[in-house]
């Protein structure tokens, strides 16, 4: 007997089931998280990181004063992790009064 992805199946018993999705979400977890370690941050300049945000350049000094869109300094030059960036936008209750 030939099975393919439309054959039809009679038998499955709750515990296979419980088996086979637990399955699934273990694998979808593991390539999620494969994906987050192998991922390298991007470093943005300030035109670049206005040009992601999508907001002005006296905007992103405002909210650098403020506290809320975070940033290092290498020498004198200021530049923005990515990934912070995104943790900021994520975070809606620092930037709930900027966002509508």
């Amino acid at each position: 007997m030939n099975y393919n992805d439309n054959t039809p199946i009679s038998f499955l018993t709750v515990g296979q089931l419980k088996e086979i999705v637990k399955s699934i979400i273990y694998e979808a977890i593991k390539d999620e998280v494969s994906v987050e370690e192998n991922r390298v941050d991007t470093i943005l300049t300030t035109d670049e990181t206005c040009e992601y945000l999508r907001i002005s350049r006296p905007t992103l000094h405002r909210w650098k004063r403020e506290g809320i869109v975070p940033h290092i300094k290498i020498g004198k030059n200021v530049r923005y992790r990515q990934s912070d960036l995104d943790k900021a936008l994520k975070s809606t209750s620092r930037l709930s009064k900027y966002i509508r």
